[in-house]
Order: structure tokens, then C-alpha cells, then sequence
């Protein structure tokens, strides 16, 4: 059964599976890009494109961790109070989780907190992986002052990193959603019909990422066992 709740304008529906389907703005349209068609990552490990996820500690597969990582496919338990919303998870080498809650009427802050529960020092990657719809978006200005425009699909794919300095804004007609991050890096993923490239045609999605790697598996982060690694996203809405 999904779980549906409310905190101030935002209106979230969770998947069993604990991917976050639907984010709304006052019972508006969903943000979040829908899709239920699954695709193979790796032999036995299906991912849909679509909601929001958090990948971690890796994307690609490495250092024996598989494809998006421990938690996606992990179903989490999910908690909702009237000030906030967690998800938790409990995998083998990490506890980790997730809470919404409102920092002020309008915004809307996402915390990321994973532990280290095993006796090996483990490498990180978080990737706050959001997958946005592109029916109702009119430009998209990214942190370097540049912007995105024309959402139709026309078969190309596209990933890339830009520095977090600078928030990166989502411009539709009633609204913007302004993004900021205490990580370093912004993953930008534009998909138009060219990923995968043998079932061209099929998702037209727009990734935008807090992550601490400019990259698709971890680089220099590693947690000794104990630690804890931290992020937060904010989504502010300005009409």
C-alpha cells in the first residue's frame, strides 16, 4: 500500500518500496517524473526512472556494491509525524535515512544521514537523486548561469556536473523551485528519449543531484567504521 501525507503546501505519496512518487504543491501536479517501466540494471536488479531516490554509496556498480547502491530496492520504514516524515534503512553495511520536514512555510529540507556499521572503512558516494517531470517546466537555470529550455523528447541523453556554489532554479508557469545543497556538486541528468540506448524513446527526465562526487562511483570519501556521513537539499517555492 503507498503512504500518503502532508507537510504545509507539499503533498508526498511513497511507493511500498519507499521511493518517494509524487511531491506536490498544494495539490497541484506531480513534480516528480512517473514512469512504470522498470529497466534491467544488472542481471536481477531492476530500477525505474522515475520519484526520488537516494543513491548511495555508489551509482555505478564498485567496490562490490551493485548498481544505485545498498538502498535503493532496500524497502525502508517509514515514519509520519505532523512535523515531519523519516525513512529509515538497515542495511548490511550502512543504517541510513531520510527526513522531510518544512524549514519555514515555503521551503521544504531534505536530511540524508548514513552510518558505517561495518568493522571495514566503507567509500561514499550520495547522490540525492531527483527525477523531475518536464510536461510543465519552461526553463531550468543551472549554477553556472546557464539554462536549460525545450523539454520535448528528440533522442538525446546527456550527464554532467557543475559546481553547488549557486542554487539551481526550476521555472514553471505559476511557480519556481529554487534548489540549494550543502554539497559541492550538482549532477545534471537530461534524458530525451536516448537512454537506454536500446529501448530509445521511452523516458523524457530531468536529473538534478546534490552529490559529494562529481561522478558516477566514489572517489576520495570513505567513512572509517562509526562514522557518519551527512547531507541536505532545500526546495524553496517562490511564486
Amino acid at each position: 500500500m503507498n503512504t500518503s501525507a502532508e507537510l504545509g503546501l507539499f503533498g508526498f505519496s511513497f511507493q511500498p518500496n519507499g521511493k518517494l512518487e509524487r511531491l506536490t504543491i498544494h495539490g497541484g501536479p506531480n513534480l516528480l517524473y512517473e514512469s512504470t517501466r522498470p529497466v534491467e540494471m544488472a542481471p536481477g536488479r531492476f530500477y525505474t526512472p522515475a520519484g526520488w531516490d537516494e543513491c548511495f554509496p555508489t551509482i555505478e556498480p564498485a567496490e562490490n556494491y551493485p548498481v544505485m547502491g545498498d538502498l535503493v530496492g532496500l524497502p525502508p520504514r517509514i515514519e509520519v509525524q505532523p512535523e515531519l516524515i523519516r525513512q529509515t534503512w538497515r542495511a548490511a553495511r550502512f543504517h541510513a535515512a531520510r527526513i522531510f520536514r518544512l524549514e519555514a512555510p515555503h521551503i521544504l529540507r531534505v536530511d540524508f544521514q548514513a552510518l558505517n556499521v561495518s568493522d571495514s572503512p566503507q567509500p561514499v558516494l550520495w547522490a540525492n537523486h531527483i527525477l523531475w517531470a518536464t510536461g510543465n517546466l519552461r526553463r531550468v537555470a543551472l549554477s553556472d548561469g546557464s539554462a536549460l529550455a525545450g523539454f520535448e523528447m528528440d533522442g538525446s541523453e546527456r550527464k554532467w556536473f557543475l559546481p553547488a556554489v549557486e542554487p539551481t532554479a526550476l521555472e514553471y508557469p505559476n511557480l519556481t523551485l529554487t534548489l540549494t545543497t550543502d554539497q559541492p556538486w550538482w549532477g545534471i541528468w537530461w534524458d530525451k528519449g536516448g537512454w537506454p540506448a536500446d529501448s530509445p524513446g521511452v523516458y523524457n527526465c530531468l536529473g538534478v543531484e546534490a552529490t559529494n562526487t562529481p561522478g558516477e562511483v566514489p572517489a576520495e570519501d570513505w567513512l572509517a567504521p562509526g562514522g557518519a556521513f551527512e547531507g541536505w537539499v532545500r526546495l524553496a517555492v517562490e511564486r
